[in-house]
């Protein structure tokens, strides 16, 4: 990522879309994250959050760049996770809303939320800022 012009500008499409998704979605009520490879597989924890309720604009981001590639699959075998769950789970970690997941998996969004509910059980969150905060406390960042 970049700034040019006050812009800020993405290395990627794909990061492009995870951060127009953070930022679409981003509440005053809850932070969201999103952990993604940007600058040659580099990965970055992104953080957005309205920091104004009710203005659009007032969306605070945060990225914090990784010091090694973090991979969750221990965590979410250790954990007993279906494949299903396991796939969803990562895509949540990498920013998906669940619209997205629920189209790329070809399921609908009442069969996404059982296996949600059924990862985070298994997990012991109850959130997808609980997941994160797993997920980052897991990786020791």
């Amino acid at each position: 990522m970049k700034v040019v012009d006050d812009t800020l500008i993405a290395s990627s499409a794909s990061v492009t879309l995870v951060l127009k998704d953070l930022l679409q979605q981003a509440s005053h009520d809850s932070a969201l994250y999103a952990i993604t490879a940007m600058d040659a597989g580099r990965q970055w924890l992104l953080w957005a959050q309205q920091l104004i309720p009710g203005d659009d604009a007032s969306i605070g981001l945060a990225a914090h760049r990784m010091a090694d590639p973090v991979s969750y699959e221990a965590m979410l075998h250790m954990h007993h996770l279906t494949p299903c769950e396991t796939r969803i789970v990562t895509m949540m970690l990498a920013g998906l809303e669940t619209g997205r997941i629920a189209q790329k998996q070809d399921i609908s969004m009442e069969t996404l939320r059982t296996h949600i509910k059924h990862a985070y059980r298994k997990l012991g969150v109850k959130s997808r800022g609980e997941l994160f905060a797993k997920a980052v406390d897991f990786a020791g960042l």
